[in-house]
Order: C-alpha cells, then sequence, then structure tokens
C-alpha cells in the first residue's frame, strides 16, 4: 500500500509542478496521499506588465516571451452589428476559455455613429469592456479603429490623452493608436514616413504622457505592407509593435506570410487582427489555410486576435451565428458549439491550442 502512495503522491507532485510553470498555481497537500490545491492564474496574475524585448513581448514578471491569443470585438459604433456585446457578460464567457488571454475593443472613430460624432456612447462601451477585462486579469487593446487617422491628429491625441490618463496605470493594457492606414490620402498615395509615421508619434507622445505600457503601430496599406518601416522606424521604438493584419481565405494576403517570415526576426510584430474568411466579400472558411497562418504566428510568438465578437448574416468572419438575441450577445452561450459559426469553432480550437502549452520559438 505505502508503494501504491508513494506512486500517486509522485506523479501528483509532477503534475503540480508542471501546472504551476503553465497556467496554475497549486500548493501541496495531504499527509496520506499528494493533492494539488488552489487555482489557475488569470493572464495579467501569471505575466503581469508586458514590454517588448528585441522582437518579443515579454513578461517582466517571469522573463519569459509571452504570446497573446484571443478575440478582437467589433466596432462600437451604435446601431452595428457588434457594439451590443461590449458587456460584462461576454467578457466573463471569453475569459472562461482555456487559452485566451486577449480581448481587443475597437472603438468606431468615423461614420456613421462614430467617436468623432458620439464620443460619449463609444467611450462609455470601450469602458465597460476594458473595466471587465481588469476584473478577470485579461490583457486588453484599445484599439483607434481607424482607416485615416492622421487627418485628425488632434483629436486623436485628444482620446489617447483620456483613455491613457485613465487606464495607463494598469498592466492589462495596450494602446493601438491607427488600426488600418488606408493606402490613399485622396488622390495620392498615404505614405509610411510623410504621413503613418509623423501621427503615430504624436499619438505615442499622447500616451507616454501618462503610460509606459506597450503601444502597436498601424503599418501601410491596411497593414499589409512592412518594408517602409523596416526601412525607416520609429526613433523611439521602446515597447513599440507594429501590427500586420490578413484574413486567412484571401489568396491575395497569401504574399504577407513570406513578409512577416522575413521581418519577424528583426521586428517586433502584433497581428491585432485577422480573420478566417475574405475582407469585405463573402467566402468559405479553409480551416487548413487559417492553420497554416497560426502555425507562423506560433513560430515566432507573434500574438494575435480574430476578428470578430458579432453576429451578422452570411459573413465568414463572424464569431456567431445570427437569432440569438440577447441572450447570446449577453455572452450566454451554448457550450457545445451551437451558437457559433464555422470561423467561430475553429478559433476556440485555435486558442485551445495554447492552453498550457510552452511557445515553440524559433533562434533569435
Amino acid at each position: 500500500m505505502r508503494k501504491v502512495l508513494l506512486v500517486v503522491q509522485v506523479a501528483a507532485a509532477a503534475f503540480c509542478q508542471r501546472e504551476s510553470r503553465e497556467t496554475c498555481e497549486y500548493t501541496w497537500c495531504g499527509a496520506a496521499i499528494g493533492c494539488c490545491v488552489g487555482r489557475c492564474l488569470t493572464p495579467v496574475e501569471r505575466w503581469g506588465q508586458l514590454v517588448v524585448n528585441g522582437t518579443r513581448l515579454q513578461s517582466s514578471r517571469t522573463g519569459e516571451t509571452v504570446q497573446l491569443v484571443g478575440m478582437s470585438f467589433f466596432w462600437t459604433n451604435p446601431h452595428w452589428h457588434g457594439g451590443e456585446f461590449f458587456n460584462d457578460g461576454v467578457v466573463a464567457e471569453l475569459a472562461s476559455w482555456p487559452g485566451l488571454s486577449l480581448i481587443r475593443a475597437p472603438v468606431g472613430v468615423e461614420r456613421p455613429y462614430g467617436y468623432l460624432y458620439d464620443p460619449d456612447e463609444n467611450l462609455g462601451r470601450l469602458r465597460a469592456l476594458m473595466d471587465a477585462c481588469i476584473a478577470r486579469g485579461l490583457y486588453c487593446v484599445i484599439d483607434w479603429h481607424s482607416y485615416e487617422a492622421d487627418l485628425y491628429v488632434a483629436e486623436s491625441v485628444n482620446f489617447f490623452d483620456i483613455v491613457a490618463r485613465e487606464y495607463g496605470s494598469y498592466p492589462n493594457v495596450i494602446f493601438e493608436i491607427f488600426n488600418e492606414p488606408d493606402p490613399m490620402v485622396g488622390e495620392r498615395e498615404r505614405t509610411w514616413s510623410d504621413d503613418v509615421k509623423p501621427y503615430a508619434e504624436a499619438a505615442l507622445a499622447a500616451v507616454r504622457r501618462h503610460s509606459s505600457n506597450v503601444a502597436i503601430v498601424g503599418t501601410p496599406w491596411w497593414c499589409q505592407k512592412l518594408d517602409p518601416v523596416l526601412e525607416d522606424p520609429l526613433d523611439d521604438a521602446v515597447n513599440i509593435l507594429y501590427s500586420v493584419h490578413f484574413y486567412a481565405a484571401w489568396q491575395g494576403h497569401d504574399k504577407i506570410k513570406d513578409d512577416i517570415a522575413a521581418v519577424a526576426p528583426v521586428l517586433p510584430l502584433f497581428v491585432s487582427e485577422f480573420g478566417h474568411g475574405c475582407p469585405h466579400i463573402a467566402c468559405d472558411v479553409v480551416p487548413s489555410r487559417s492553420a497554416s497562418w497560426i502555425d507562423l504566428l506560433d513560430k515566432y510568438a507573434i500574438s494575435w486576435a480574430n476578428w470578430a465578437v458579432f453576429d451578422k448574416a452570411n459573413n465568414s468572419n463572424a464569431l456567431l451565428l445570427p437569432g440569438g438575441g440577447y441572450r447570446t450577445r449577453a455572452g450566454d452561450w451554448d457550450g457545445a458549439g451551437a451558437d457559433f459559426t464555422q470561423g467561430g469553432l475553429l478559433t476556440r480550437s485555435l486558442i485551445a491550442r495554447n492552453y498550457g502549452n510552452d511557445v515553440d520559438l524559433v533562434p533569435r
């Protein structure tokens, strides 16, 4: 009998050691037989304040490389398809998903009903989401969801002055200062050096008055062109990541894979938005294509957020099927998957891949 107890104790101790290294904090108990007791750490409890070290996101608490994975919400704009999901119930549901560590909060800026036209409503939805993320120990990106933020620098600077003053002291918070720079300004090309970079410097200055937290900077052509940034990076790049966006089923984005592989060893990247389908048009989700993209991001420990938490019909990038009404918009989702689109089920599976697994890194 003693031999059996010893074997069980050794096995339990090994389990405790493995789990405490991953996502849970356990203590040893039991005089006759070993057991693990305790609770799982939230992502912020585990990693604490994040910093950018070289090309990697890193925990200042443990020193380990961090790859955040999770969901982007839809625009905050009132009367759209996703604004009703900005609530505590939805965050509570997402926080229960094994492996999920990240929420992205896109603040709609332009028409219709964006922040420039209804700041109180949009800021209220952002605050609801931020407060829920902080309460549950998730990392949360405040995303200035604009295609032409450089055309209203003063308004952008004012926004980041407000949110950085309010949330900049929390380790949970990451600032995304320009969602997707549109390729064109009127009849001319919007360039990194002449348009996006000067805007980024002004917006970052507003953030840095209140916070040294990690910030994400949008890159040219809807976050698809990295070469201009590589040639002319920000002068003050402390705790800066550069964003890349793609849609996995869209073959026109395949070249971005090569760009990521080429740039990731020298430039810190963050995929703040990707979809399983196509941008702006309906198309079929191809799980093998999505998995191939995530394999690439895992290789370089690049964090990612899937687009998006909404329930619009006939949209391959929606997380949820239409028809759930108030129930699903309050976060009451069927655990067996009946409320999810094909892409939603795929996202949940890809997020769970990261649960309890060390990040497989490539050499620096």
